[in-house]
């Protein structure tokens, strides 16, 4: 199978699933990243997944998601290890809640290009992060990445993958900082 059908039979088998744990309180599933908008690399991409969950969230949604985790995993498709599963219900996607998992420009990048996988898309109305919240957090994760760097026999040694979000990330930081747009590879 070809790099972005693997990805896609990793995003099928997690929101079948999904649908198995949460039945009619997911609202929708939604792939995200490279495969919702293209530059998929079965070298080096995430297999990014979003779901929305009715409202209002429970403590059990935290272990749910990563329960779902670690059922793709054990499925032994080729880059289940890859899954990132955001989730976030209405409430929180808006603003009006804080939980879940979905940080703004992956929220952002849900609003835009989320493809609809499952589900009814729940994207209407959904405010776009602005700018500050896009750079604040990604400022964060930028410090974080700098400490790795001092490293870098370890950053290299960790495969390409690490390597590459390594070396991408000052990129496409500097291109969200100065559009309040996605980077994209």
């Amino acid at each position: 199978m070809a790099g972005e059908e693997i990805g896609e039979a990793v995003l099928g088998r997690a929101i079948t699933a999904a649908q198995a744990m949460w039945g009619s309180r997911l609202l929708a599933a939604y792939a995200l990243g490279s495969l919702a908008h293209g530059g998929f690399s079965a070298l080096v991409s995430d297999v990014d997944l979003g779901l929305v969950l009715a409202d209002p969230l429970t403590g059990d949604d935290a272990s749910g998601v990563a329960r779902l985790s670690e059922q793709v995993m054990a499925s032994g498709l080729e880059l289940a290890d890859r899954l990132s599963i955001f989730w976030g219900s209405p409430s929180t996607l808006r603003g009006d809640a804080s939980a879940g998992r979905f940080p703004p420009l992956d929220c952002l990048d849900l609003i835009r290009s989320g493809r609809l996988l499952a589900g009814a898309d729940a994207r209407a109305g959904l405010p776009e992060p602005n700018h500050r919240e896009l750079v604040l957090p990604a400022a964060e994760m930028g410090l974080n990445l700098l400490q790795r760097l001092a490293q870098p026999e370890d950053l290299v040694a960790s495969g390409p993958r690490p390597l590459t979000k390594a070396v991408l990330f000052p990129v496409r930081f500097l291109y969200t900082a100065r559009t309040g747009d996605i980077g994209r590879n």
